[in-house]
């Protein structure tokens, strides 16, 4: 998460273009598997290891580059709460335009993913 906010605060991307990065991609597969197993799928033959191999020092350099001060840049609750009332505003109707309404999507989200596993 803290990458996530670093990258808003930073100017780099706004609330929305985060959310949509990852709820679109690795979001869906770490629901599914979760980040490690991600990882090994990832690495094609050579596995987890082979991707962290391969990614790895590129990564490194990007993490390089963000806050490790704090999980929360000091003012990012205000400038968080902007980002989020913009992209609600942005969602197509029935996806979360209200608080409420997330709240209820994800839920509907989650119940899918759980029955899809098998855990439901």
């Amino acid at each position: 998460m803290r990458e996530a906010y670093d990258l808003v605060e930073q100017g780099v991307c706004s609330v929305a273009d985060v959310d949509q990065a990852i709820s679109n991609s690795v979001g869906i597969r770490w629901g599914i598997i979760g980040p490690h197993l991600t990882n090994e799928v990832g690495g094609g033959p050579q596995g987890f290891k082979g991707l962290l191999e391969k990614i790895g020092p590129s990564l490194e350099n990007v993490l390089s580059t963000m806050n490790t001060e704090a999980m929360f840049p000091e003012g990012y609750a205000e400038k968080g709460q902007e980002g989020v009332i913009e992209a609600m505003s942005q969602r197509p109707a029935g996806t979360g335009k209200s608080h409420d309404e997330l709240a209820e999507y994800m839920n509907d989200g989650i119940i899918h993913i759980m029955k899809f596993k098998g855990l439901l």
